[in-house]
């Protein structure tokens, strides 16, 4: 299971998640690590969470990061058009 959650506060919005990668069946789910990364910061304005797969969420969090970097893009439109 994946906990990944947002809180709009005063002065921008809060991003949170946690960490920890699970396998096996639901009844008796086994942690395999606590490293995984679910939170994404794309821009200043914009950041993304993933949930489900962790090996398939931190590739995809990895790649979009990598396109955005050093572009100076502000908002999610923005992101997602590269």
């Amino acid at each position: 299971m994946s906990l990944v959650i947002s809180i709009k506060a005063a002065d921008g919005i809060i991003l949170a998640g946690d960490t920890r990668g699970t396998t096996g069946d639901p009844r008796g789910l086994t942690a395999i690590s606590d490293i995984y990364k679910k939170i994404g910061r794309l821009s200043n304005c914009c950041g993304i969470g993933v949930a489900g797969s962790t090996e398939l969420g931190a590739a995809l969090l990895d790649n979009m990061e990598s396109k955005v970097a050093g572009k100076g893009l502000l908002y999610i439109d923005e992101c997602l058009s590269i």
